[in-house]
């Protein structure tokens, strides 16, 4: 008589598993910017897509960005990016080990507190090994467009980068992150590589 083990022929494995609550429509992009000008403050809507007048057809100012002309002196190439209304910002996110594991990388709802209204980010140029705070690994949570009630409650458009942001130069510069804003504090919609859970 042959005897097996039982338990190799019918493992048992734990999936664990996420609930999306109130599923929306979300605001996808991927922006990839060529700067039209320098050492000036560029307005760009996020919502659009788009610059600003007179370099697009934004009408809202969400991020401003600068990039300066690089110094002779400094082989890092800057893009600082700030957030002109008070109560927006973005901060970066750290996900635990099982939401790394999981297209859904990001908490259920977004924080109402941590944004910071400034970040900068910069790679180097002309030397070897190339130099950067960029990475595609990172993943950030911004809100834009904020409003504060009058019992002092924050609402605004939610978002999040989710492939980090990227520098690239060379003939031409350009700076870009890819985004999603379920337009609310649910992220989950927001979230995936590549693709939205919601269609």
């Amino acid at each position: 008589m042959l005897l097996r083990e039982t338990k190799q022929w019918s493992p048992t494995e734990t999936v664990w598993m996420k609930k999306i609550h109130h599923a929306e429509s979300t605001i996808h992009g991927y922006t990839t910017m060529d700067f039209p000008a320098y050492d000036i403050p560029l307005g760009y809507d996020l919502v659009k897509n788009s610059w600003v007048h007179p370099y697009g057809n934004g009408k809202v100012s969400d991020l401003i960005l600068i990039y300066p002309e690089q110094l002779s002196d400094d082989p890092r190439r800057w893009c600082h990016i700030t957030f002109p209304n008070s109560k927006d910002g973005i901060q970066q996110y750290f996900p635990n080990e099982r939401e790394k594991q999981s297209v859904f990388k990001f908490p259920y709802e977004a924080p109402l507190i941590g944004y910071t209204n400034r970040i900068s980010k910069y790679t180097t140029w002309g030397i070897r090994p190339e130099k950067s705070n960029c990475s595609r690994n990172n993943l950030y949570i911004f809100r834009i467009r904020s409003k504060m009630s009058e019992d002092g409650k924050v609402s605004g458009l939610y978002g999040v980068v989710f492939q980090g942001f990227n520098m690239s130069i060379g003939s031409g510069s350009e700076f870009g992150f890819q985004f999603r804003m379920p337009l609310q504090q649910n992220l989950w919609v927001a979230s995936g590589s590549g693709r939205s859970p919601i269609v």
